[in-house]
């Protein structure tokens, strides 16, 4: 029985998170279900009321929807998540549907294979610790400071500032106690390729380093191979690859 729902209850909420628990420790992975993310879910169970298959979908705009999908491994290879991804197709119409997967979990590689989805791009978590020796020079260019400002929800937004005026910029949120995730780093156009952005990411974990933070995490896309360059320079290292696939 397939039931469709864009607001799962309690009950079903402890189900989907059941459900996506069993299937990460089969295959060793450590991908979550977007519960509270996603639009709409479509929810396969047996007749004796045993959820076996779940499909998350979500609206990312501009004609793509992400589909993240888990079923127990006792379920798999019978057809359940082909039921649902049926019907979840033909309830979002024309859209282009973006799996992300772990490149090391053969079942769910199996099914793309099976579904003819095109390999897209990847994307890698990455890991800085502040207790290692920092690997940036000290800044090469003279004049410059970092200011930030606090937002709401942990969140910080640095400025880098040369000669008195705005020439990067980047957010950090707390995730715990001693870690940060930074995203949304950027140098302005006419300052970039001049080796501004190690020198943020030099004043930037010098300063976190007083905020008695111990760990900077962040994502970066394969397609932007500059940005990834940079952090793996600084010291950054990855911790997890996510592999996506077009269908």
């Amino acid at each position: 029985m397939i039931i469709k729902t864009t607001a799962p209850d309690n009950h079903v909420g402890e189900e989907l998170k059941a459900l996506a628990a069993n299937c990460c420790r089969h295959d060793n992975q450590l991908l979550s279900y977007p519960l509270n993310d996603a639009d709409s879910h479509y929810l396969f169970y047996t007749d004796d009321g045993l959820l076996v298959s779940a499909a998350a979908m979500t609206d990312l705009g501009g004609g793509v929807t992400e589909c993240s999908a888990f079923t127990l491994p006792e379920y798999r290879r019978q057809g359940y998540f082909s039921y649902l991804l049926k019907q979840a197709l033909a309830d979002c119409g024309e859209t282009d549907i973006l799996f992300a997967c772990e490149p090391d979990c053969m079942d769910t590689i199996s099914v793309l294979k099976h579904l003819q989805a095109e390999p897209d791009t990847c994307e890698y978590q990455m890991k800085y610790s502040l207790c290692q020796p920092l690997k940036i020079p000290a800044p090469s260019h003279p004049c410059l400071s970092l200011t930030h400002i606090r937002q709401a929800e942990g969140t910080v937004h640095w400025q880098l500032i040369y000669r008195g005026s705005e020439i990067g910029s980047c957010l950090t949120t707390w995730i715990s106690e001693d870690q940060v995730c930074l995203h949304q780093l950027m140098i302005h156009n006419n300052r970039q390729h001049q080796g501004f952005g190690q020198d943020l990411l030099r004043l930037l974990i010098s300063r976190l380093s007083g905020l008695a933070v111990r760990t900077v995490i962040l994502q970066v896309s394969g397609r932007n191979a500059a940005a990834f360059a940079l952090y793996a320079k600084t010291g950054f290292s990855i911790t997890r690859t996510l592999s996506y696939y077009y269908y």
